[in-house]
């Protein structure tokens, strides 16, 4: 697994010794390809495994980067393949629920990338809403299976877009004006 664009191009990633899906090289690439240009945006990771979305996001030019993992032992390796880098990551041990309810920062952009039987898809997005997480012209982007239904607003968050990448969704979120 190598970073796909930005300073980092073709850096190996480390592989994890603990069982993690690891999120593949094509599809970051598709999902950096949709949100264009990330120079200076604040990215936060939910469920981020390996932390190669965050990787990818830092070498394609965020500026701050919020990676939450709940297994400490995978927390531990995102720090040290961060360091590998020669960077640093503010990385929370924490579920990714608690993480969203005890935070005060908006992000540009949201990945959430839950083990796929995870049950609580909508609930993950109203819970990103209701804390207000989002800047208005921010993108929620949830990676889940083909099978999981999601509502189509959810709170002030409306799916405007889902792409098929391989045999999984990433459905896309925005925030709807209240004008």
């Amino acid at each position: 697994m190598r970073i796909t664009g930005g300073k980092w191009k073709g850096q190996p990633i480390t592989k994890s010794k603990h069982a993690i899906r690891p999120l593949t090289g094509r599809m970051r690439e598709t999902l950096f390809a949709i949100l264009g240009d990330i120079n200076g945006m604040h990215i936060l990771d939910l469920f981020a495994g390996t932390g190669s979305f965050s990787l990818e996001a830092l070498s394609r030019g965020a500026t701050h980067v919020t990676v939450v993992e709940k297994n400490r032992a995978v927390a531990r390796e995102i720090i040290t393949r961060f360091t590998s880098m020669g960077t640093t990551v503010n990385v929370r041990s924490m579920p990714a629920e608690r993480f969203i309810a005890t935070n005060n920062h908006q992000y540009h952009g949201i990945f959430a990338d839950p083990p796929y039987r995870y049950q609580r898809h909508d609930a993950l997005v109203q819970l990103i809403a209701h804390h207000d997480l989002l800047l208005p012209t921010g993108t929620l982007l949830l990676h889940h299976e083909r099978h999981t239904r999601l509502s189509l607003q959810v709170g002030n968050l409306q799916q405007y877009d889902q792409r098929i990448i391989g045999q999984s969704v990433v459905s896309f979120y925005t925030r709807i004006s209240s004008e």
